[in-house]
C-alpha cells in the first residue's frame, strides 16, 4: 500500500491527541497506521523521516545520534535509485533502526552496502570471544564503512579545536590504516564493560580526549593514496 497524505495527516492529527505518549505508545500507533513493506511516496519521505526520529527512538538516548546519521544516509542514498523510482517510494522499512548484524544502508545501483559511523562506542560485536578472531572476521566484510563524525577537542595550546572526520572505505583498508598509527592497532579499542553472555562488543576508544589520533584520523585520505 502507498501512503497517502490523508493517511499521514490522520496519524498525526492521532498522536497529537494522544494521551500517555510515551515512545512505545507512539510506535504502536505508528505501526497501526503504516506497516514496514507500505510505501512512502517522495512527497511524505523528508516528513515521514522526521516523524520516526521525532517520536520513535528516544532522543536522550546515548546511540540517538548514531540512529539518525543511519536513517539519514540510508534514504540519502537509495532515494533516486533506479528501484526505489520503480517502486514510487521507498518501503518504511527503510525509516527504522536496522538490527545488529545487518546493513545500514544498500545502495541498489551500484550494489553496495554501508555501515554508517557516526562516533566511537560500540563497532564490533562478535559471538567470539577473541578480539583477533573478530577483526579477522570483519576484514573478511564486504561491508563499506562510511564514517561521518565531528567533535571537539580541548587543548592546553588553542583550547578546543574542531574536526571533521570523513572515511568511507572498507573494514580492511580501515584497520590496516590504524594499524600504522605509532600506538598501534590495539590502542584504538577497548572492550564494553557489558560485553560477554554470548554476544562480544568492543568499541572505538574515545577519540576527543586525545589530540594526536584525532589528528592521524585527518591524515586517511593522503594514507590511502600511498597504499593503492
Amino acid at each position: 500500500m502507498v501512503i497517502t497524505k490523508s493517511i499521514y495527516s490522520l496519524l498525526i492529527s492521532e498522536l497529537s491527541t494522544m494521551e500517555n505518549k510515551t515512545t512505545e505508545n507512539a510506535r504502536k500507533l505508528i505501526f497501526s497506521a503504516i506497516s514496514k513493506n507500505d510505501i512512502i511516496p517522495d512527497e511524505l519521505i523528508i516528513p515521514v523521516k522526521k516523524l520516526v526520529l521525532t517520536v520513535m527512538y528516544d532522543r536522550t538516548g546515548k546511540g540517538y545520534k548514531g540512529i539518525v546519521n543511519e536513517i539519514e544516509k540510508r534514504i540519502e542514498t537509495i532515494r533516486y535509485t533506479e528501484k526505489v523510482l520503480n517502486w514510487g517510494g521507498i518501503p518504511f522499512s527503510e525509516f527504522l533502526l536496522r538490527r545488529l548484524g545487518s546493513t545500514d544502508t544498500v545502495d541498489f545501483d551500484n550494489h553496495s552496502g554501508f555501515e554508517e559511523k557516526s562516533g566511537c562506542g560500540n563497532w564490533l560485536y562478535s559471538y567470539n570471544g577473541s578480539f583477533d578472531e573478530t577483526v579477522k572476521m570483519y576484514r573478511r566484510k564486504k561491508t563499506i564503512i562510511r564514517w561521518d563524525y565531528q567533535f571537539d577537542v580541548d587543548t592546553k595550546k588553542n583550547g578546543k579545536e574542531h574536526f571533521n572526520i570523513y572515511i568511507e572505505t572498507t573494514y580492511k583498508l580501515f584497520f590496516d590504516f590504524l594499524s600504522d598509527y605509532s600506538g598501534g592497532f590495539k590502542t584504538w579499542w577497548k572492550e564494553n564493560a557489558r560485553s560477554g553472555n554470548g554476544c562480544f562488543v568492543w568499541e572505538l576508544q574515545n577519540i576527543p580526549s586525545s589530540r594526536k589520533k584525532a589528528v592521524y584520523l585527518t591524515t586517511f585520505d593522503e594514507w590511502l593514496k600511498s597504499h593503492k
